[in-house]
C-alpha cells in the first residue's frame, strides 16, 4: 500500500504504478497472493493458456544474520571484505502473467509450445558490497588472529539488502516430436531478459557527497545496471551485481532421437549458452549423446556423455579470466571464467526384477 499521514493526506513521496515511492512494511502476520488461470480448448488438439498472480518470499534466516565472518583480504583486487548481517530486510513480493498456447499435429506425436511471461518483482535480495569508510585492522576482530592486509588497505562491507525494483520477461518455443517408434526430435529456445529499474538516487554511492550539490563517489552496486540483464559482478571493490548469477540473454536446445521396436533408443543434443551466462563467457554450445539398448527382456544398458566437445572442461575456475562486464561508472570490469568440467561418460545397467 501507499503511505499516508495521520489526516490521510499523501506523503511527500509519490506513490507509482511502477512501485515506487510505496511502503512495502507490514505489521500482518499473513499476506494474500490471488492467482487465477484458465484454459480453453476449442478443439482435441489446441489449448489456449493464461494465468496471473502474486507471491511473496519471506527472507529465510541466513539472509537476515549470518555466523560472524573474518575478514578476507585479496591480493588480486588489494581489498578486504567483511560480510555483515542483514536484520532490515523486507520480504521479495511479486506479481506476474502468462500466456501459452499448445497444439498437437495430426500425427499425434509432434505438438507446439510457446510462452510469453512478465513478472515485476519487489524488494529483490541482492548481495551489496559498499566502502564501510574504515581500513582493514592488523588483527581480526571475529577469529584473533593477523589479516595480513598491508597498511592503509580499505575494508569494504558485504550484506543483503532489497533492491526496489525488477523484472523478468521473455518468449519461449517449443517443437517436439517423440513417436513410439521412429525419427524425433526437440527444437526449444527462450529469449528472457531480467533487469533492474528505478534505481533509487545514490544507488551507487556508499556514502553521500561530502559536498553539497556535488555528485557522490560511485563506488558500489556497479555491476548492476539499468535496463541490463543482471551479471555475477566483477572482480574488485564495490563491482558486485546480482548475486553471483548471470542470466543470460538465450538459451536453447536442439535434439534429434530414434527408437526402435525392440526399445533401443538413442539421441544426440545440444545444449546453447547465449550472451551473459553464468560461466563469463562467449555463447557457446555443449554436446550431449545417450543410448539404451535392451539386452533382454528385463535388462538393458545405457551409455550417455556430456560435453563430449570437451568444452572449458577445467576443474578449477580461472580468476580474471572472463568476459569483461560494463559497469555504471562506463568502465568494464573483469569476472572469473567458469567452467564446466571435463568430458562426462555414463554406464548404467539396469535390471527389471518381478514380472512387469
Amino acid at each position: 500500500v501507499c503511505s499516508f499521514s495521520q489526516n490521510k493526506a499523501p506523503l511527500p513521496t509519490q506513490c507509482n504504478f511502477d512501485g515506487t515511492g510505496f511502503d512495502f512494511a507490514t505489521t500482518s502476520y499473513g499476506h494474500y497472493d490471488p492467482r487465477i488461470a484458465f484454459e480453453y480448448r476449442p478443439n482435441p488438439s489446441l489449448a489456449l493458456r493464461a494465468s496471473a498472480g502474486s507471491g511473496i518470499a519471506p527472507p529465510y534466516l541466513a539472509l537476515l544474520s549470518a555466523i560472524p565472518a573474518p575478514i578476507s583480504f585479496s591480493k588480486n583486487s588489494g581489498i578486504a571484505t567483511q560480510r555483515v548481517n542483514g536484520g532490515g530486510l523486507k520480504p521479495e513480493t511479486a506479481f506476474g502473467w502468462d500466456l501459452g498456447a499448445d497444439y498437437r499435429f495430426k500425427d499425434g506425436a509432434t505438438t507446439l509450445s510457446g510462452d510469453v511471461y512478465l513478472t515485476n518483482l519487489f524488494n529483490h535480495f541482492v548481495s551489496q558490497t559498499f566502502d564501510s569508510g574504515a581500513t582493514c585492522p592488523a588483527t581480526d576482530p571475529v577469529t584473533g588472529s593477523p589479516t595480513n592486509c598491508p597498511a592503509n588497505t580499505p575494508l569494504f562491507y558485504t550484506a543483503n539488502v532489497n533492491l526496489n525494483n525488477s523484472r523478468f520477461e521473455g518468449v519461449e518455443l517449443s517443437l517436439r516430436r517423440h513417436p513410439a517408434i521412429g525419427l524425433g526430435y526437440t527444437i526449444q529456445g527462450a529469449l528472457q531478459r531480467a533487469f533492474a529499474y528505478n534505481l533509487p538516487p545514490n544507488f551507487y554511492c556508499s556514502a553521500p557527497s561530502p559536498t553539497p550539490g556535488t555528485p557522490c563517489v560511485k563506488n558500489t552496486n556497479l555491476a548492476i545496471i539499468a535496463g541490463q540483464n543482471f551479471s555475477g559482478g566483477g572482480i574488485g571493490g564495490g563491482f558486485n551485481g546480482f548475486g553471483n548469477q548471470n542470466i543470460p540473454y538465450s538459451q536453447g536446445y536442439g535434439e534429434l532421437s530414434y527408437r526402435l521396436p525392440n526399445g533401443a533408443y538413442a539421441l544426440v543434443g545440444e545444449t546453447y549458452f547465449g550472451p551473459n551466462n553464468s560461466l563469463n563467457r562467449p555463447a557457446f554450445g555443449v554436446l550431449n549423446a545417450s543410448i539404451s539398448y535392451p539386452i533382454v527382456n528385463d535388462l538393458s544398458l545405457q551409455i550417455s556423455g556430456d560435453n563430449l566437445t570437451n568444452q572449458y572442461p577445467d576443474l578449477f575456475p580461472n580468476y580474471g579470466g572472463g568476459l569483461f562486464i560494463p559497469l555504471a561508472t562506463g568502465q568494464l570490469a573483469a569476472t572469473q571464467a567458469n567452467v564446466l568440467g571435463p568430458r562426462l561418460i555414463r554406464f548404467t545397467l539396469t535390471k527389471q526384477l518381478g514380472t512387469p
